[in-house]
């Protein structure tokens, strides 16, 4: 019997060669940090807008509070022969036609306990129909009275004013023709 010839191993078949993922896992790390500085870019860009929103709401529900409480006080004149209420107790007698205390709160002031608005104290118990311009008479106002039934001159109006419009502090001041509208805080409220 012929013993088979010895077996050469050099020649063996090499195992397969494993392949280089480097390249792989290196576009998955930086896949990964990518998204990792999105989530951090993100907010960083939208906070600000959403602080701009924030503002906004804040201005937008102080004309509104002004504008309702304003014409509260016009439907109370109306009841009673065209007068306006006495300023000592203006919410008092208008809070009727209001009918939400939180209307008579400025959105500016960080004490829920406490107003910011305030009525004109030489209009107190004056005749609407004797106002040669009512459009121009300052009447329901931010102040820095905070209490009930606040009253006073225009001279209570917050400097700086309680809100941001641009560049400007501004106030909300309503009017005796139940118009509302932003003032700016160096500009005097009776003029158009």
């Amino acid at each position: 019997m012929e013993t088979p010839p010895p077996m050469d191993f050099s020649q063996a078949p090499t195992p397969p060669q494993k392949k280089s993922n480097t390249t792989l896992i290196v576009l998955v790390v930086i896949c990964i940090g990518g998204l990792c500085l999105c989530m951090l870019a993100i907010p960083a860009l939208l906070f600000p807008a959403f602080g701009g929103a924030k503002e906004a709401a804040k201005r937008s529900l102080a004309m509104s509070n002004v504008k309702q409480v304003g014409v509260g006080v016009l439907i109370y004149s109306s009841d009673y022969d065209d007068k306006l209420p006495i300023a000592d107790v203006w919410m008092d007698a208008s809070f009727q036609f209001v009918r939400k205390k939180e209307l008579f709160h400025s959105p500016g002031v960080n004490d829920l306990n406490a107003f910011g608005l305030a009525m004109r104290k030489d209009l107190s118990a004056q005749s609407l129909t004797k106002m040669v311009a009512p459009e121009k008479e300052p009447l329901i106002f931010d102040s820095t009275l905070t209490q009930w039934n606040a009253n006073g001159g225009l001279d209570t109006l917050p400097m700086p004013g309680r809100y941001r419009s641009g560049s400007k502090s501004v106030n909300v001041v309503g009017y005796a023709d139940s118009r509302a509208k932003f003032v700016p805080d160096d500009k005097d409220p009776r003029m158009p």
